[in-house]
Protein backbone atom coordinates (compact mmCIF):
# COMPACT_ATOMS: atom_id res chain seq x y z
CA UNK A 1 0.00 0.00 0.00
CA UNK A 2 1.21 3.45 -0.82
CA UNK A 3 0.14 6.47 0.77
CA UNK A 4 0.26 9.46 -1.35
CA UNK A 5 0.33 13.21 0.41
CA UNK A 6 -0.96 15.55 -2.48
CA UNK A 7 -3.74 16.24 -4.93
CA UNK A 8 -5.43 13.14 -7.19
CA UNK A 9 -3.59 13.72 -10.05
CA UNK A 10 -0.28 13.13 -8.20
CA UNK A 11 -1.54 9.92 -6.75
CA UNK A 12 -2.43 8.82 -10.45
CA UNK A 13 0.73 9.30 -11.58
CA UNK A 14 1.92 7.29 -8.61
CA UNK A 15 -0.66 4.41 -9.70
CA UNK A 16 0.43 4.33 -13.06
CA UNK A 17 4.20 4.32 -11.93
CA UNK A 18 3.47 1.00 -9.95
CA UNK A 19 0.78 -0.75 -11.43
CA UNK A 20 -1.64 -2.31 -9.00
CA UNK A 21 -1.55 -1.31 -5.81
CA UNK A 22 -3.49 0.23 -2.99
CA UNK A 23 -3.32 3.85 -3.18
CA UNK A 24 -4.49 6.31 -0.41
CA UNK A 25 -4.65 9.49 -0.95
CA UNK A 26 -4.14 12.44 1.52
CA UNK A 27 -4.57 15.92 0.75
CA UNK A 28 -2.55 17.50 3.40
CA UNK A 29 0.28 16.71 5.94
CA UNK A 30 -2.15 16.76 8.75
CA UNK A 31 -4.65 14.64 7.37
CA UNK A 32 -1.36 12.20 6.50
CA UNK A 33 -0.91 11.72 9.91
CA UNK A 34 -4.74 9.73 10.46
CA UNK A 35 -4.56 7.73 7.16
CA UNK A 36 -0.96 6.75 8.02
CA UNK A 37 -2.03 5.23 10.95
CA UNK A 38 -5.51 4.01 9.72
CA UNK A 39 -3.81 2.00 6.58
CA UNK A 40 -0.19 1.51 7.41
CA UNK A 41 1.07 1.99 3.99
CA UNK A 42 4.37 0.35 3.34
CA UNK A 43 5.26 3.77 0.88
CA UNK A 44 4.43 7.21 2.09
CA UNK A 45 5.02 9.96 -1.18
CA UNK A 46 5.57 13.36 -0.75
CA UNK A 47 6.76 16.33 -2.61
CA UNK A 48 9.23 18.54 -0.98
CA UNK A 49 6.61 21.70 -0.36
CA UNK A 50 4.40 19.21 1.71
CA UNK A 51 7.41 17.66 3.69
CA UNK A 52 9.14 21.48 4.30
CA UNK A 53 5.34 22.33 6.29
CA UNK A 54 6.30 19.79 9.11
CA UNK A 55 9.10 17.70 8.34
CA UNK A 56 9.39 16.78 11.87
CA UNK A 57 6.22 15.64 12.01
CA UNK A 58 5.82 13.80 8.81
CA UNK A 59 9.42 11.80 10.00
CA UNK A 60 8.01 10.93 12.76
CA UNK A 61 4.73 9.52 11.32
CA UNK A 62 7.38 7.82 8.66
CA UNK A 63 8.74 6.02 11.85
CA UNK A 64 5.76 5.27 13.84
CA UNK A 65 4.18 3.12 11.12
CA UNK A 66 7.75 1.59 9.78
CA UNK A 67 7.43 3.22 6.26
CA UNK A 68 9.66 4.43 3.75
CA UNK A 69 9.16 8.41 3.06
CA UNK A 70 9.82 9.14 -0.96
CA UNK A 71 10.65 12.94 -1.30
CA UNK A 72 9.62 13.79 -4.71
CA UNK A 73 10.62 17.55 -6.17
CA UNK A 74 7.09 18.46 -7.20
CA UNK A 75 3.58 16.79 -8.56
CA UNK A 76 5.24 16.98 -11.49
CA UNK A 77 7.91 14.17 -10.92
CA UNK A 78 9.44 11.99 -14.13
CA UNK A 79 7.59 9.05 -14.52
CA UNK A 80 10.81 7.00 -14.45
CA UNK A 81 11.62 8.52 -11.01
CA UNK A 82 8.31 7.87 -9.67
CA UNK A 83 8.74 4.12 -10.61
CA UNK A 84 12.27 3.53 -9.40
CA UNK A 85 12.08 5.26 -6.30
CA UNK A 86 8.86 3.71 -4.83
CA UNK A 87 9.04 0.68 -6.56
CA UNK A 88 12.63 0.59 -4.69
CA UNK A 89 10.92 1.59 -1.31
CA UNK A 90 8.64 -0.96 -1.55
CA UNK A 91 11.52 -3.66 -2.07
CA UNK A 92 13.47 -2.89 0.94
CA UNK A 93 10.39 -1.91 3.35
CA UNK A 94 10.44 -5.09 4.84
CA UNK A 95 7.75 -6.76 7.08
CA UNK A 96 6.56 -4.78 10.13
CA UNK A 97 2.87 -5.14 10.46
CA UNK A 98 1.05 -5.61 13.38
CA UNK A 99 -1.12 -8.42 13.73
Amino acid sequence: MVLVVGSDELAERCRLAVGDVTMVVSSTAGDMRFAATAWLPKVVVCTLATYSTDPADIEATVRRIRARLVKVVDEDAPYTELVDRIAGSMGVSGTRRRS
